[in-house]
């Protein structure tokens, strides 16, 4: 994935197949409003970025670009810098960049995972159709953007209610937000605890519930709410 996205130029999209990924992204491109710049998963595709048993703290970095597209990525084990102010993902500056169906597993069995997006100075992004396990780390960052930032259709799930710390998001421009159709669940239903079976546990959810996780993983956030 590094070495497209050295390559890429304004108009291209990158399809990335099933797979682990451990790398850092560095998007090299920037796109235009009729041609932007897209990092997407091939059809039926399951990709994780990881960051190396938390040995990494950032799978995407997008500095200074315009209309770059993030699609259909899964993220676990990366490591949290907090006095670095690093994230999984990364946009700083630039415009109209969109982060659509990304999943983020935020368990870990000690410490703190990354916050999952950071954006700074970057206006009219989009944040949808996402889905964000929220263990001892954050969903998301958003500061400094001069102009609006839409972020819709998303569901965050908090698997340590008692830990009253972590946030869903955190902006110091809450007039800028464009902010609808979220939904807030107090963990994953079905099996939240089978990769960490020292966190809480809570009785099974309804099959109502499990179904729609279940599409929710299989298509990465196709499910509108």
């Amino acid at each position: 994935m590094h070495h497209a996205a050295s390559q890429d130029m304004a108009g291209d999209t990158v399809l990335v197949h099933t797979g682990t990924y451990d790398e850092l992204v560095t998007v090299r491109g920037t796109g235009a409003a009729d041609a932007p710049v897209t990092f997407r998963t091939a059809p039926g595709a399951v990709v994780w970025l990881t960051g190396s048993d938390r040995l990494r703290s950032t799978a995407f970095l997008i500095k200074e670009k315009n209309h770059v597209n993030l699609d259909g990525f899964r993220f676990r084990d990366f490591l949290s810098e907090e006095s670095s102010h690093k994230s999984v993902v990364v946009i700083n500056g630039g415009s109209h960049n969109t982060v659509r169906r990304g999943f983020y597993d935020g368990r870990v069995l000690s410490g703190y995972m990354n916050v999952f997006l950071g954006m700074n100075d970057s206006p009219d992004a989009l944040v949808e159709n996402c889905v964000m396990i929220l263990g001892m780390g954050e969903g998301m960052s958003i500061h400094t953007c001069p102009r609006s930032v839409t972020v819709t259709h998303n569901l965050f799930c908090a698997v340590i209610p008692a830990k009253g710390g972590s946030a869903f998001m955190r902006t110091r421009q809450l007039r800028n937000l464009k902010w609808n159709g979220q939904r807030v669940a107090p963990d994953p239903p079905g099996n939240s605890t089978a990769r960490l079976p020292r966190l809480h546990r809570r009785a099974r959810q309804p099959a109502r519930e499990s179904r729609r996780w279940k599409a929710l993983r299989a298509g990465c956030g196709s499910v509108r709410w």
